[in-house]
């Protein structure tokens, strides 16, 4: 390691939220230590795994629509041996995670972490290493939700899944003007600055 540079670390970000895998993808892409792609299922990220090989860190989302649970977690660290496989969740009960343990996980990044402080986890699992903070507690997201109306979380999602306020507003058959005045309440309750920090943030919440 002395006066060598370190080798280029490939990153697979696998997260069904468009917003909130690109908000990631992106600043890890910052650094010229990694080398980042990522996919919008599990499905996409199992045959990204098999046509390029196993990648250095994958992190998965352990709630996505296609995946089968703990088969699915066992088949993804199986088909990316030997590369690390941790799970990036802002959901995961102590249960889920000591069984994604066992089954060779190397540990649990939550989406609450900051970010800097991700690329450090990321580093450290590419060690070999398992991350697991000492509390993985969750944010409470009730008083938060309590605050969305049905309409307020439907525009979240979409705005979650990278969709544009003009396809929203067709979506869900209202004016873009509608639209923009549901995102701007969303950002309030959230304290986010814009449409990508109101889809982390609500996705570290678990609202999404």
């Amino acid at each position: 390691m002395n006066n060598q540079e370190e080798p280029t670390l490939s990153i697979l970000v696998v997260d069904d939220h468009k917003l909130v895998s690109e908000a990631v993808a992106n600043f890890l892409s910052s650094s010229s230590d990694f080398n980042v792609a990522l996919c919008n299922s599990f499905q996409e990220a199992e045959s990204f795994i098999k046509e390029n090989g196993p990648i250095d860190v994958v992190l998965l989302d352990l709630v996505m629509p296609d995946m089968k649970g703990m088969d699915s977690i066992a088949s993804i660290i199986k088909l990316n041996e030997p590369g690390a496989v941790v799970l990036f969740s802002g959901t995961a009960n102590p249960h889920d995670l000591n069984a994604a343990l066992e089954l060779g996980c190397m540990g649990l990044i939550p989406k609450s972490l900051p970010l800097k402080s991700l690329e450090s986890a990321i580093r450290l699992v590419s060690t070999g290493e398992v991350f697991v903070r000492a509390s993985q507690n969750e944010p409470s997201a009730k008083g938060s939700t309590e605050s969305f109306t049905e309409r307020d979380l439907l525009v979240l999602s979409k705005i979650a899944e990278g969709k544009t306020n003009k396809e929203i507003a067709w979506m869900i058959q209202v004016s873009e003007v509608s639209v923009k005045s549901y995102v701007r309440k969303i950002c309030m309750i959230l304290g986010a600055t814009n449409r990508a920090s109101a889809a982390v943030r609500a996705k570290q919440l678990g609202i999404i």
